[in-house]
């Protein structure tokens, strides 16, 4: 599978349009468009961004393999969504990638115990 498909095969499984899907990447939906026809591919930190946005390794979505290494069990990836889509929070995002995943855990815990408490 190619990069193009698998960008496309990603999007619709999490229900994103190419403009929606733009907007929370920051690029444009004819960004976003010619990558999945294939006319345009995207440099590494545009890769980054987008493995880092679906919670894949970048040979995953390139299409090197056919299952990410990168997948965190559903509640760690929503919550790292969570991180990832809230500008306020994205600089937790970007320290969790050193963290392990029971690391990860722990934090969204307190975050939550603490939000209870406002």
């Amino acid at each position: 599978m190619e990069f193009k498909d698998r960008l496309k095969e990603l999007r619709m499984q999490r229900g994103y349009s190419q403009a929606s899907l733009a907007k929370q990447l920051g690029l444009s939906a004819s960004t976003i468009s010619m990558y999945e026809v294939g006319s345009r591919e995207p440099d590494f930190e545009k890769l980054e961004l987008i493995a880092d946005f679906f919670n894949v390794d970048i040979n995953y979505l390139l299409g090197k393999e056919t299952v990410s290494t990168y997948l965190l069990d559903p509640e760690a990836a929503e919550i790292a969504k969570e991180l990832y889509e809230r500008e306020e929070l994205r600089v937790l995002f970007d320290a969790s990638k050193n963290a392990s995943p029971e690391d990860i855990m722990t934090v969204a815990r307190m975050l939550k115990g603490l939000s209870k408490d406002e």
